[in-house]
């Protein structure tokens, strides 16, 4: 009689354990970063690459580079961050930030970024060769680079002279010494990122992609930022100037408090992957300088142009959005 009555009670309790479970699987997965789809090409560029039968990148070449090698990213990143509430419900590109300034989280700021990167790359691409750019953009790019083809012959140099894995970006810089903001190239390697609040990490430097005038920039910033320090390391103990554009304590001032020390204010709009899964599948192990020139015809400069002001706002949360963002977005349409 006792068992018989035990075995009723169990059911109960089987529920309860099922329902414990879907709590833990729930909280497990809330912290989840997914690939994003890329936005109306995605499949397009699953089923014929990118380009007239695939001349930029074959539809192998696409499953490796983008579904492939973000799927690694983001399973390696996922791992990483279990159990580090910091990083909950973020997306790679805060995630990239947040990791900046720990050394502990290395590896997580490698995999975020490298997310992040990779899909900023393959977001600005069009399926079809030779989108027009915007005249407003060719006027600010022919003000920095004398022409649009300076640009394509500056881009396309650089990227083919990087010894070794990484992007070169097209970033809009605003220099804090009161020079006007200018469209400028920045190469990163590896996992280097190029987001301002990202540039506490130390990233190498190759200088064979490194000029006199990109240089000099460094220098002085990085005087700049010393003459900024109070003699001994300490900061002014009375906020001055806490309006308007200039000084520490203004509007502007308190935007670069979360940036490190000479790190520069740029607005990342462009860029060109140089890894060797990205042109090694389509174009073969000589045929990095054939895979530059088909990017530069198949970059989307609509999007391009469009993407700039969105991220002056820092805002990049639908690129990359984790899975209890999603639900919501999902509960939303029912």
């Amino acid at each position: 009689m006792i068992l018989a009555r035990l075995a009723r009670q169990q059911p109960p309790l089987r529920a309860a354990a099922r329902c414990s479970q879907r709590i833990s699987h729930v909280s497990q997965r809330r912290h989840i970063v997914e690939v994003a789809k890329l936005t109306n090409v995605h499949n397009q560029f699953v089923a014929n690459g990118i380009g007239e039968d695939g001349i930029f990148m074959s539809a192998k070449g696409f499953q490796t580079a983008y579904t492939e090698n973000m799927q690694h990213m983001a399973g390696r990143l996922n791992k990483l961050i279990t159990g580090k509430a910091q990083f909950d419900n973020k997306d790679a590109q805060a995630i990239t930030v947040l990791a900046a300034r720990n050394p502990a989280d290395a590896a997580v700021f490698n995999f975020a970024s490298a997310m992040f990167n990779n899909h900023f790359f393959f977001s600005k691409l069009s399926p079809t060769a030779k989108v027009e750019i915007p005249e407003e953009l060719t006027k600010t790019i022919t003000a920095s680079f004398g022409s649009v083809d300076g640009l394509r012959r500056e881009m396309l140099a650089t990227a083919f002279h990087m010894f070794g894995p990484g992007y070169v970006w097209l970033v809009w810089h605003r220099p804090s010494n009161g020079r006007p903001p200018e469209w400028k190239i920045l190469a990163t390697y590896l996992a280097g990122s190029p987001l301002s609040d990202a540039h506490w990490r130390r990233q190498s430097v190759n200088m064979t992609t490194e000029n006199i005038d990109t240089a000099a920039d460094v220098q002085a910033a990085g005087q700049e930022a010393k003459a900024n320090q109070v003699p001994g390391g300490q900061q002014h103990a009375t906020p001055q100037n806490e309006v308007g554009a200039m000084g520490k304590y203004s509007s502007e001032g308190k935007k670069q408090a979360t940036r490190a020390p000479g790190g520069a204010d740029v607005t990342p709009v462009l860029c060109v992957s140089t890894w060797e899964h990205a042109w090694l599948p389509t174009h073969g192990i000589t045929g990095k300088a054939k895979y530059l020139a088909q990017w530069w015809d198949h970059v989307n400069w609509a999007t391009v142009f469009e993407t700039a002001p969105k991220i002056v706002t820092g805002k990049a949360d639908t690129w990359f959005q984790t899975t209890s963002q999603q639900n919501q977005q999902q509960q939303r349409r029912f």
